[in-house]
């Protein structure tokens, strides 16, 4: 009973203040996240401009472009080594190999049901 009286008030108001300040840090934290997304006021991307120059003449470059080496963007060819080329003359080889032997059953299965028809 002396728990009821004295102490569970104390607690219930302890726990409230609690739940008040967690929904405000809450609430803070969907504002800040909400200005984050796009809410927030608008900043121009470009500030100053040196002199002699229109912001119409500066070039924003895509970052896609970053992996090539060159100053235009442009990537050179890839040269094949030696070993990508045996690898390809062996794909080769081996895709005639397989469309020679699928011929053949083509043609002995079209030699038995010609040979079984007459």
């Amino acid at each position: 009973k002396e728990f009821e009286k004295d102490y569970r008030k104390e607690w219930e108001e302890i726990r409230q203040k609690r739940a008040e300040e967690d929904e405000k840090e809450k609430k803070e934290r969907l504002d800040q996240l909400a200005g984050d997304v796009g809410e927030g006021k608008a900043v121009p991307l470009i500030g100053e401009v040196s002199a002699g120059r229109e912001i119409v003449d500066i070039y924003l470059k895509h970052p896609a472009n970053e992996s090539s080496d060159d100053s235009e963007g442009e990537e050179s060819v890839p040269q094949i080594s030696q070993q990508d080329e045996e690898e390809m003359k062996e794909g080769e080889s081996f895709q005639a190999f397989l469309n020679k032997h699928k011929q053949g059953r083509i043609d002995r299965n079209q030699d038995k049901a010609s040979s079984s028809t007459s």
